[in-house]
């Protein structure tokens, strides 16, 4: 990491960024953060400068990536957040200290922007020091109270005691900003959910806490996940190998389902006679094994490969060499992925009932979108694309410059 050792004090108005994803010289981890991040910069006249946390006993510093200033702080949660909350104003004590010392005049900040619901509570301690500063909560899960998270999460005082914390916590936030209407309907209709809510781990555990009052929220937004069309394009493609490429991004977790492609993969080798086909897996996880031993014991070795991550900025010459992109990821508050795909020429398969699905209209619906864990019915959409090679049109646009530019807008509205 490039060490910074000054913070220049110009007289622009700040947009201050609290996040715990965000990507350093060393972890990848956040890359569609800092995309928002860059497009907001590109898309005012703000300073933006970015606040990430660090372990109690990592050395805290300042680090420069890609031209974005990263301030680290120290921030504890309890093993497996449990309790999650308590340490609210352990945590907001210490990032306060950190602010102080990177000499950021506080009259200056118009927006901070929290990411996840724990960091929100940064950002309120950070308004009670400047009241006129307006917070926002941008929620990446259609989980936005976080009530899923840990061992012991569904035991009944832990769960109570979270969710409570954070419908106290979401009262004092001024926009909320939601990925998806899905995640935005999850977070107005806590303690109940959305009508196309269908996780059923998320459900029992709302009927639970039902009784439960709902927030008062003062404003919420939707703003997409766009795409960086600097980064994400068509290339000119190479000579054609003839073969059927598809390609699949994501940890290897039960909920991404990895083994759904898999066994259509399987189906479309066996029974449609599609032997022309390769498809490519990135991610590493605990599910990585057992759908490596399905692969072999099924004879698909050699039409199915495993790779590691790679840099965010490889991504777009990996889209570019695919015919087709698909994720069977059966909770997604929006997914990235699919959109990175588009942006590269590529159409992508969707799981129902995930945030991206409200990219397709209804004529489109049917072409794209499978039932979960139905590997037949992806075999049969994926022969039926592989033969007939009809074209994706999405409703909505996936310019990230074109989503920022309006959500700026929409917050100057709210903030007058």
């Amino acid at each position: 990491m490039q060490k910074v050792t000054d913070v220049p004090q110009d007289s622009g108005k700040y947009y201050i960024v609290i996040t715990p994803f965000f990507p350093s010289g060393e972890s990848f981890r956040g890359p569609y953060i800092y995309d928002q991040v860059q497009a907001i910069a590109r898309n005012s006249e703000y300073k933006v400068v970015v606040f990430a946390p660090c372990r109690s006993n990592e050395k805290q510093e300042i680090y420069e990536y890609g031209g974005i200033k990263v301030h680290l702080f120290p921030m504890r949660n309890m093993p497996s957040y449990f309790f999650n909350g308590i340490l609210n104003s352990y945590n907001a004590h210490k990032f306060l200290k950190t602010f102080y010392k990177c000499g950021i005049p506080g009259k200056q900040i118009k927006y901070v922007h929290c990411h996840t619901s724990t960091f929100g509570a940064l950002g309120v301690a950070l308004k009670k020091q400047y009241p006129h500063i307006r917070v926002l909560l941008q929620h990446h899960s259609r989980d936005p109270f976080t009530i899923l998270n840990g061992k012991l999460s569904a035991w009944l005082p832990n769960l109570w005691f979270r969710a409570m914390m954070n419908v106290r916590l979401f009262e004092n936030i001024d926009i909320h900003i939601s990925i998806s209407k899905i995640v935005n309907d999850n977070l107005h209709l806590f303690p109940s959910a959305s009508p196309l809510e269908d996780y059923v781990p998320y459900i029992k555990k709302l009927i639970r806490i039902k009784r439960m009052s709902s927030p008062r929220i003062a404003r919420s937004i939707v703003l997409y996940n766009g795409v960086d069309k600097n980064k994400f394009y068509p290339l000119k493609k190479n000579q054609t190998t003839g073969l059927f490429k598809i390609g699949c991004i994501a940890n290897f977790q039960t909920l991404k389902d990895q083994i759904t492609l898999i066994k259509a993969t399987e189906e479309l080798i066996n029974n449609h006679g599609l032997t022309d086909i390769k498809v490519s897996f990135i991610g590493s996880g605990p599910e990585l094994k057992k759908c490596k031993n399905y692969v072999t014991d099924a004879g698909l070795n050699r039409y199915i490969q495993f790779d590691s991550e790679v840099d965010h900025s490889q991504l777009c010459t990996y889209y570019n060499t695919l015919d087709l992109f698909v994720l069977p990821s059966v909770y997604e508050g929006f997914g990235c992925v699919f959109t990175e795909a588009y942006a590269c020429g590529v159409p992508f398969m969707i799981c129902e009932g995930q945030g991206a699905t409200e990219y397709l209209s209804s004529p489109e619906y049917d072409k794209w979108v499978f039932q979960k864990h139905n590997y037949h019915q992806l075999a049969e959409m994926i022969h039926t694309f592989a033969c007939q090679r009809f074209r994706q049109k999405l409703q909505i646009s996936h310019d990230i410059d074109f989503l920022i530019a309006r959500f700026l807008k929409q917050i100057d509205d709210f903030h007058e």
